[in-house]
């Protein structure tokens, strides 16, 4: 994250998001979400963080979303070769409980049965070439599978950009920038 990302968090109970500057590059896990207030008939985003790491030039950064048999989430992110700088959330139930458990309150329900995964640069506030890199970046998508995928769509995925491929225990995807 660079500029004035969204990166921290009030934590429980009301998890209410925290903006901050950064003119170096940051990551941190997080899990943002909007909730619908029906007393002030307004959309409120609410965020549960990890903790901050500083990020060098030329490390590579890893993003992990596990789901173990209690149906609570993990979201990790770290860098590649150095455990040190883990970040980590666990998120036990969809909105971090905050909704009343008669709307929502497991991830085994079934409107949480169907995962997109993309990625994307949160560059907040950033004003000039030099703090926003030009090339260089590469994804690399790796989705563990307990089944074969019947379909795998890829949207706005360029030929001589992307590559992918399945097995049956996992699909991986790479993007080049």
């Amino acid at each position: 994250m660079l500029g004035e990302p969204l990166c921290n968090s009030t934590g429980p109970p009301k998890y209410l998001p925290v903006w901050d500057h950064f003119d170096k590059w940051v990551f941190g896990s997080q899990y943002f979400f909007e909730i619908f207030n029906k007393t002030s008939n307004k959309t409120e985003g609410h965020a549960a963080t990890g903790e901050l790491f500083n990020a060098k030039e030329g490390e590579i950064l890893w993003t992990k979303f596990s789901l173990n048999d209690k149906w609570e989430w993990t979201l990790g992110m770290g860098v590649k070769g150095d455990s040190a700088r883990t970040s980590t959330v666990v998120v036990k139930q969809p909105y971090m409980g905050l909704l009343p458990a008669t709307e929502t309150s497991s991830w085994s329900e079934d409107t949480y049965n169907t995962t997109f995964v993309n990625g994307c640069w949160e560059m907040y506030a950033v004003e000039d070439r030099e703090h926003y890199p030009s090339t260089g970046s590469t994804y690399l998508f790796q989705v563990g599978l307990n089944f074969v995928p019947q379909s795998l769509n890829i949207l706005k995925c360029q030929p001589d950009r992307c590559v992918y491929w399945c097995s049956s225990t996992m699909t991986n995807v790479y993007f080049l920038r």
